[in-house]
């Protein structure tokens, strides 16, 4: 199971595994020394971003309800 599992993820970018762990992917950004400062920031950014993703997410599936909905009527 575990093997047709593998094959699956092949060629992921994220699945590629060695030995039992994922191999690290290159960096494709350039790189810099971060500072204490910049690393709550990116903490706090990250944290929004969620965030908003969430309410995006959430007024999708909100209209596809809706839309489900609508359909449910007509169809009655």
């Amino acid at each position: 199971m575990e093997q047709a599992n593998n094959n699956l993820l092949a060629g992921h970018p994220k699945a590629e595994f060695a030995g039992g762990r994922r191999k690290s992917q290159p960096q494709t950004g350039v790189l810099r020394k971060s500072t204490s400062d910049d690393e709550e920031l990116d903490e706090e950014s990250e944290s929004k971003d969620v965030i908003k993703q969430s309410e995006q997410d959430n007024k999708f599936f909100h209209k596809q309800i809706e839309q489900r909905q609508e359909q449910a009527r007509f169809q009655d």
